[in-house]
This record gives structure tokens, C-alpha cells and sequence, in this order.
């Protein structure tokens, strides 16, 4: 199977991307898998410097990427665009703050301490309406801890999720840091041990009309999908974990 990327204004055919059979599925889940190996041993710095290119080129592509968006989804260009700079905020954010948000924290009372660590290979389900901020939100935490992303990227927008898988290798991330998979939502239950996605279900997506015109004429069904990221082996992009500090007696 196909999926098909349209402009929602015209119905205009803009590309067609194959669906991932199950072994390209396993390859690149071994992918993620090898990717976060390594990744989980860099450095802090290392993570942050790579947050840092990727916020500078999101600046240098914010209008390629808000052009992509509006072709993709519908947005007005000057909403696309908004939404590249957003995204190249919030990494840039994330490089000068994240590692604060990292660091252990004492726990009241006892001799211990709350720490953070990485999981492995995290599993998302993203959607069509905010193609780039939305991923880049979960993506950019998630590396920053020192794990890996499995991105399934909404089925009309796949224009988007390989210019993202790209965007993430320009910036040097290494081979399996940011993994696209190319599946229905149906599909994605059996892709992992517990199902955590809130709120995924079959949306219709409308293009802009003025409002009186909205609800007589009916869209093609777009899939929609809250920020919904299932670890592989946990609950969350990063893990507490109450550690105790020993003292000689």
C-alpha cells in the first residue's frame, strides 16, 4: 500500500510513499535499537551541541519547511512558518536549559536522590495538524536524555516526516537517533507491549473555508493523534530513579 500526499485546497497528488513491510520494520527497529547503543553513550555536551545545529537549521530552512507544511496540510504560509521558528525556539531552549532539567535532585527527609536516565528506543504516534512543532517537541527531550525516536508520522504528511528524518541526520545526528516508520495507525498496537496513545482516532480535516461553508462540505479522513510517545520499556522520555547515597559509617 501507498499513502498519498495531497494538497488539501486542491486534491493536487503531491507525492506517494510506500508503506514499510514487516521486514524494512524490523530493519529499522534494529536500527533504533543499535542507534540508541551509541547515542545513550555520548556526552551531555555532545547532546546539546546537536540540539544547537538543529535549531540553526530550522532557522535556515523556516521557509522550505513552513512551504512543505502548507502544501502538506493546509495551514496558512505565515502559520507554517510560525511553526518553524517555534520549533527552532524550543531546541535552542532546550540546548541552554536542558541540562538543568537533568540534573538529580535530593529528596527531602532521606539520604537520596531522584535521578534521570535513559530508557531506549521510544515509540510515537504524531499528527497531521502540527507536523513539525508536535514531533520536534517530543523528539528533541527525548534525544536530549540520551534515548532514540520511532516516529509514525500521520499517513498525509509523509512529505513532512522524511524531511524531518533528514533534517535530524543533517544535524548530525548518527544512523537510528530519529527512525521514520511509514505504517497505519492500525498497525502501530503491535508494535509495542503497552498502549499509551491517547486520543488516536480518524479525524476529518478540513481546509479553510469561511465558517458558514465548514460543515456542508465533507473532507477527505485524516488520521489525528495527541503527543502520544510509548517507550519501548518504560512510561516516560526520561526515568526517576530514587537512588540512595551511601555514607561510610
Amino acid at each position: 500500500m501507498n499513502f498519498e500526499s495531497r494538497n488539501p485546497a486542491t486534491g493536487e497528488l503531491l507525492g506517494t510513499y510506500p508503506e514499510h513491510d514487516q521486514v524494512e520494520i524490523e530493519v529499522r527497529l534494529q536500527r533504533a535499537w543499535d542507534g540508541w547503543r551509541r547515542w545513550s553513550r555520548t556526552s551531555l555536551r555532545e547532546r546539546i551541541a546537536f540540539l544547537t545545529r538543529l535549531a540553526e537549521l530550522l532557522e535556515e530552512r523556516v521557509e522550505t519547511y513552513g512551504r512543505l507544511i502548507t502544501a502538506e496540510m493546509g495551514k496558512p504560509l505565515a502559520d507554517s512558518i510560525f511553526e518553524i521558528k517555534k520549533s527552532a525556539w524550543a531546541a535552542r531552549h532546550l540546548a541552554e536549559t536542558g541540562e538543568a532539567y537533568l540534573k538529580p535532585q535530593p529528596v527531602s527527609g532521606i539520604p537520596a536522590e531522584i535521578i534521570y536516565e535513559s530508557l531506549g528506543p521510544i515509540f510515537s504516534v504524531q499528527p497531521w495538524n502540527v507536523p513539525f512543532w508536535q514531533v520536534l517537541r517530543f523528539f528533541n527531550t527525548t534525544a536530549l536524555v540520551g534515548n532514540t525516536a520511532l516516529i509514525k508520522h500521520a499517513e498525509s504528511v509523509q512529505g513532512c516526516a522524511e524531511a524531518l528524518e533528514t533534517l535530524v541526520r543533517d544535524a548530525g545526528g548518527p544512523e537510528g537517533l530519529y527512525v521514520n516508520l511509514a505504517i497505519p495507525v492500525e498497525a502501530c498496537a503491535a508494535r509495542h507491549r503497552r498502549s499509551a496513545c491517547a486520543g488516536c482516532h480518524r479525524h476529518r480535516q478540513r481546509p479553510r473555508r469561511p465558517r458558514r461553508l465548514r460543515r456542508k462540505r465533507p473532507a477527505p479522513a485524516r488520521e489525528w493523534c495527541w503527543n502520544s510517545a510509548v517507550p519501548i520499556h518504560s512510561s516516560f522520555w526520561r526515568t526517576p530513579i530514587l537512588r540512595r547515597r551511601c555514607s561510610s559509617p
